[in-house]
C-alpha cells in the first residue's frame, strides 16, 4: 500500500470516505491538510477505504479505517503493517469498542484529544446565568469601541493571515501551528472555508475562520484575538457564530491539547457534549 502527502487536489477523493454527518474533526479534509507536516501525515486507498498513518514525538500511530467495505480485512492490512505494535489514535467510542471486542486492543482515554461540542443557540446569545460572565465581556467590547465585523475575503485575507501569525510567531513550540495558519490562509477558498475579521480604529482585533463540518455542526479551525481590547475574544466567538452558523445546531471548537489554561477557557463556555476519543493499542504475534 503505497502513502503520501494529501495535495489540496486530494479534497474531493478524500472527504467522500467521511461520513457525511460526522461531528469529528479529525474525519476532516482541512485538518488533516494543515496538519500533516507537524503530524508527519499520509494516506492510502485500498479496497474502498481510506487509510490514514501519522507520527507525533516519535510514535507511530493509524487512524480506524474510513469507508464502506470489508472493515476487517482493512484493520488486518493495518496490523500487517504495523510491526511488533499496532497504534490506533483517535479513535471514536465504537470504534474504540470494535477494536477492545474483536482484536483484543487495550484502549484507553485520550481527554486531550477530547472535542468541545456547544449548543449554537448559547454561543450565539450567551443567554443564561452560567454564561453571564461571557456576556459581559461581550458588552464590555462592543459599549467601549467603535468596530468593524467583516468577513475574511480576497481584500483582507493577508491582514487575517498576518495578525494570526503574529499571535503565535516568537513563541517557543509553536512551529507546527505556524506551517498550519500558513496553509489554511493559502489555501482559504479551496478549502471552502469561511472566516470573520474584527477592527478597531484600522487595528485588526480578532481573527477567527471555521466550515461546516454537516448542515448541523460548525467547526471552528482558528480564533486569535488581541486582549488588549478587552472582550475581543468573547465578541469575534458571539459575532462569527451569530452571522455565519446561525442556522446550526452545534459548533466543534475541537480540542484543548491538555493545555490547562485552555481547557478552563473552553470549560468556561460550558460544552453541551465532547467528540471522545481514545486510543488503542496491541501487541502484534511473531
Amino acid at each position: 500500500m503505497e502513502f503520501r502527502r494529501a495535495d489540496i487536489g486530494d479534497r474531493e477523493r478524500i472527504i467522500k470516505y467521511f461520513p457525511p454527518d460526522t461531528n469529528a474533526s479529525h474525519k476532516n479534509f482541512t485538518n488533516l491538510f494543515i496538519w500533516q507536516s507537524g503530524y508527519n501525515i499520509s494516506f492510502a486507498e485500498e479496497d474502498g477505504f481510506l487509510f490514514i498513518r501519522g507520527s507525533y514525538k516519535g510514535k507511530d500511530y493509524f487512524v480506524f479505517p474510513s469507508g464502506k467495505g470489508d472493515i476487517d480485512g482493512a484493520i488486518n492490512k493495518v496490523l500487517a503493517m504495523s510491526g511488533e505494535k499496532c497504534v490506533f489514535s483517535q479513535l471514536l467510542p465504537d470504534e474504540a469498542d470494535y477494536l477492545e471486542k474483536n482484536y483484543g486492543f487495550e484502549i484507553e482515554e485520550d481527554r486531550d484529544s477530547w472535542e468541545y461540542l456547544y449548543e449554537t443557540e448559547k454561543l450565539k446569545t450567551l443567554s443564561g446565568k452560567k454564561l453571564h460572565s461571557k456576556k459581559n465581556h461581550y458588552n464590555a467590547f462592543i459599549k467601549e469601541y467603535d468596530y468593524t465585523y467583516e468577513p475574511i475575503t480576497q481584500n483582507n485575507i493577508a491582514r487575517a493571515k498576518n495578525f494570526a501569525l503574529g499571535q503565535v510567531e516568537g513563541i517557543d513550540d509553536r512551529e507546527e501551528e505556524i506551517i498550519s495558519i500558513n496553509k489554511l490562509f493559502d489555501n482559504f477558498e479551496a478549502l471552502k472555508l469561511c472566516g470573520a475579521m474584527l477592527s478597531v480604529g484600522g487595528e485588526t482585533a480578532a481573527v477567527t475562520v471555521g466550515e461546516y463540518m454537516n448542515p448541523d455542526t460548525a467547526l471552528i479551525h482558528l480564533e486569535k484575538a488581541d486582549t488588549r481590547f478587552n472582550g475581543s475574544y468573547a465578541a469575534i466567538n458571539k459575532l462569527f457564530i451569530e452571522n455565519q452558523f446561525a442556522g446550526t445546531a452545534f459548533v466543534n471548537r475541537e480540542e484543548d491539547m491538555g493545555i490547562e489554561g485552555l481547557r478552563q477557557a473552553k470549560m468556561s463556555y460550558h460544552p453541551a457534549d465532547f467528540v471522545k476519543k481514545y486510543t488503542g493499542v496491541r501487541k502484534n504475534e511473531g
